[in-house]
C-alpha cells in the first residue's frame, strides 16, 4: 500500500477558515505546530483517517485561532503604496524614487530613479507591478541556481521548479510536490535576504516541518540564516 505523503486540509473557528498542511509519517503520535509566519502544519500516524485527523484539528481549533492572534500582533502594518512621481520604491534591498516622464513603453531603472510612462496613478501601477514581476524572474532565477549549486552538496534533490506570484501573507513556500513559490515582492529587498528564502524552501523540498530536522538541515545549508531572517523581517515593502 502506497503511503501518504501530505494532504490539505482546512479548520473552522466561529467565521475563520484556517488551512492546515498534515504530513503522514511512521508516528503513533500527532503533532500540531503554528509558525510565526502563520502557517499551520501537521503531523499524523499513516494509519490516520481524514475524518480523525479533522477531528483532533477542530479539537484544538480555539487554541489555532489564539496562536495565530498573537503571531498576527507582531506583524507591521504595510503602508499603502503610492504610484506617483516621487513614490518611494524599493529594489534588491536599495530605495528609489518613482519619475514620470513622457512617452510610452515599460518602466525602466535610470540611475536612482524608476522611469515610468506619464498617465494616471492606475497606469503607472500597472507598469510599475509589471517592471516588478519582470525583475522578480529574472533575479529569483539567478538566485535559485546559485544558492542550489552552492548547498545542494547538503541538500542531494532535483532543482525545483521555480513559480513567482504575488502572495499576501508569505514571501515563499514549498508545494509537497517540491515546486517553490516566492513572492514577487521579495525582489524589493536585499539578495541576501532573498537567498535565504530560497535556501529556506530548498531546505523544505527535503524536510517539509518546522521541526528540529529542518533547522538543522537549514543551519547546514546557511549557517547565518538567523541574521538574514533578522535582517528581511526589517523591511515593510
Amino acid at each position: 500500500m502506497k503511503k501518504r505523503r501530505s494532504q490539505a486540509l482546512r479548520v473552522t473557528y466561529g467565521d475563520q477558515v484556517i488551512p492546515v498542511t498534515v504530513r503522514f509519517i511512521d508516528t503513533r503520535r500527532f503533532t500540531l505546530t503554528v509558525n510565526p509566519d502563520m502557517t499551520v502544519r501537521a503531523k499524523a500516524p499513516q494509519s490516520a483517517t481524514t475524518e480523525e485527523v479533522t477531528a483532533r484539528l477542530e479539537a484544538r481549533a480555539g487554541w489555532i485561532s489564539q496562536k495565530l492572534a498573537y503571531f498576527e500582533r507582531f506583524r507591521p502594518d504595510r503602508p499603502t503604496q503610492r504610484f506617483v512621481s516621487g513614490a518611494s520604491l524599493w529594489y534588491l534591498g536599495r530605495q528609489y524614487r518613482m519619475k514620470t516622464v513622457d512617452g510610452q513603453g515599460p518602466a525602466k531603472l535610470v540611475g536612482q530613479f524608476l522611469q515610468v510612462p506619464a498617465g494616471d496613478e492606475a497606469a503607472c501601477e500597472r507598469k510599475v507591478k509589471e517592471w516588478y514581476r519582470e525583475r522578480a524572474r529574472t533575479q529569483f532565477t539567478h538566485r535559485l541556481e546559485v544558492s542550489y549549486s552552492a548547498a545542494n552538496a547538503l541538500l542531494k534533490i532535483k532543482k525545483p521548479p521555480l513559480v513567482v506570484r504575488q502572495m499576501v501573507r508569505r514571501w515563499g513556500s514549498c508545494t509537497s510536490a517540491g515546486k517553490i513559490i516566492l513572492n514577487t515582492d521579495l525582489v524589493r529587498v536585499p539578495i541576501h535576504c532573498i537567498d535565504y528564502v530560497i535556501v529556506h524552501e530548498l531546505c523544505h523540498v527535503r524536510v517539509h516541518g518546522h521541526d528540529r530536522a529542518f533547522y538543522r538541515l537549514l543551519s547546514s545549508c546557511m549557517p547565518d540564516w538567523e541574521s538574514r531572517k533578522a535582517r528581511l523581517e526589517s523591511f515593510i515593502v
